[in-house]
């Protein structure tokens, strides 16, 4: 399953992207326990009152967050090269070029106001080229939006590859990312939220401090 906004009704619920969120920020830690500057994904389990938070950044300029509340959940994301971004040469010529692509925000639910944790990970109010809500039972919806020509018009599917919950999908991230085997095996011992120890986290990265990654472990919520 490729995870977008075109195919949305089929990501998990936010109670499995919880579990799933706190796995890959957990392998993360463990692949860069010194430095967060390369770590592409984090969970704060704390982030406000009832809220948590799953981000992703690639450092490059475009990044996502999940935002967990007891009223549902919000996934809000921006690819800054996608056709739908506010400022793309695709929508130089167009009225409302500066401002989020027409129907993202349509049937938005009133009781997701997530204002002050998208002016924590955005630059700029319009700083969004998708978004998806879910209330009660699901599933995960967006709104009205026709998208333009393209296999991949406001970035999702190539930013929300890791949300399909394959830990093939990571291992195989990681492994590119860092230049050498993240071995599949142990990526799927903590997929499975197996408790860390000492030789899976040798197994990841045998420079890691395990003392720290179990601190990390902590913080996370892991």
């Amino acid at each position: 399953m490729t995870i977008s906004t075109r195919t949305i009704g089929m990501l998990a619920s936010p109670a499995k992207l919880v579990l799933l969120g706190q796995s890959v920020a957990m392998l993360d830690a463990i692949l860069f326990p010194d430095d967060w500057e390369p770590r592409y994904h984090s969970f704060d389990p704390k982030w406000g009152p009832g809220e948590q938070v799953f981000s992703m950044r690639n450092g490059s300029g475009d990044h996502y967050f999940i935002w967990f509340v007891e009223a549902g959940a919000v996934l809000h994301g921006f690819a800054h090269e996608s056709a739908m971004s506010p400022w793309s040469s695709a929508r130089a010529k167009e009225a409302d070029k500066g401002k989020p692509f027409r129907g993202l925000f349509d049937g938005f639910p009133k009781t997701l106001d997530y204002a002050k944790t998208a002016a924590s990970f955005c630059l700029d109010d319009n700083e969004v080229t998708f978004v998806a809500w879910w209330t009660g039972r699901g599933p995960w919806r967006i709104g009205d939006v026709t998208f333009p020509k393209g296999a991949d018009p406001d970035g999702s599917e190539d930013l929300l590859s890791i949300l399909d919950g394959k830990p093939e999908t990571y291992a195989t991230w990681a492994t590119t990312y860092v230049e050498r085997t993240v071995p599949l095996a142990d990526v799927k011992k903590v997929y499975a939220r197996t408790p860390l120890t000492k030789q899976i986290i040798a197994a990841i990265n045998s420079e890691a401090d395990p003392d720290e990654v179990f601190e990390e472990a902590k913080s996370i919520g892991y």
